[in-house]
């Protein structure tokens, strides 16, 4: 191989491995150094789920705080789709979504889970002037196909997100 040649040979290959490392590289989020106990704890529990080694790693989007139950008190939500443990990706996803871990404040408790299951997403709306949570969820759970779509919506009643009747 001429030396010409062999230089831009390893200029491509240089190039294509900054590439890729600049695409491996992943953004991530800085969390507030004071989470309510509850959060942490739920946080440090799915942590054990990363093995010796594997670096945890908090992607923008994966806490959220605003107020979800019109209290004026920042709530958390915990969106596992923006988490991973060293290069595995979707340790908390299936077919139903994936892990979503939601605290809402409430006056006497201080915050309390009020969802901690699998959803293919989580939309927080007001409905007739109350704090509701629209979730789209596996289809089996309302009785179709696990493909199908699952629309369920909750409202706050004060201490709790609950089906409207």
């Amino acid at each position: 191989m001429r030396p010409n040649r062999r230089i831009a040979t390893l200029l491509v290959v240089a190039a294509a491995a900054t590439f890729t490392s600049a695409a491996s590289a992943q953004k991530q989020q800085t969390l507030p150094p004071n989470l309510p106990k509850i959060v942490t704890d739920a946080m440090e529990t799915n942590l054990k789920e990363c093995e010796a080694g594997e670096k945890p790693l908090y992607k923008p989007g994966f806490l959220t705080v605003r107020d979800i139950n019109a209290d004026g008190k920042p709530d958390y939500i915990l969106d596992y789709d923006h988490f991973q443990c060293g290069e595995r990706v979707s340790m908390f996803c299936g077919t139903g979504g994936c892990q979503h871990e939601i605290f809402a404040s409430e006056e006497e408790k201080g915050y309390v889970p009020v969802w901690n299951k699998l959803a293919r997403k989580v939309t927080f709306l007001t409905l007739n002037k109350r704090p509701a949570m629209r979730i789209d969820i596996h289809g089996t759970l309302c009785g179709r196909n696990g493909a199908e779509r699952c629309t369920l919506t909750l409202y706050w009643n004060g201490s709790e997100f609950h089906p409207a009747n």
